[in-house]
């Protein structure tokens, strides 16, 4: 269960086209061992304007994934309070990609 390190997160998403729409997600990390280091903000992901499913790539830097969000979880999305959030999948991938973000 426990990975440590640089990892990137594609997440499919559903968007209904709102303009301003966003989330991010908060992980575990390496950062340190207090309430931030455990729920530390990706970037803000913007979602599309375009109504569908889309995919956003997320990176995490210095991921933890040992277990120590609420409920023994790892990560957790953010709906920013502007709006719910439709995710279809999410796949952890270890290891920082050479691709620029989505």
């Amino acid at each position: 269960k426990h990975i440590g390190g640089d990892v990137e997160m594609r997440i499919g998403y559903y968007s209904s086209g709102l303009e301003g729409d966003t989330f991010r997600v908060q992980y575990d990390s390496l950062v340190s061992d207090d309430f931030a280091g455990r729920y530390l903000d990706s970037r803000l992901v913007r979602k599309s304007t375009e109504p569908g499913w889309h995919t956003a790539r997320v990176l995490c830097p210095r991921a933890r994934f040992s277990g120590r969000q609420n409920g023994g979880a790892d990560f957790r999305i953010s709906n920013c309070t502007d709006g719910d959030e439709f995710i279809g999948r999410i796949e952890v991938v270890p290891g920082r990609p050479r691709q620029k973000e989505e």
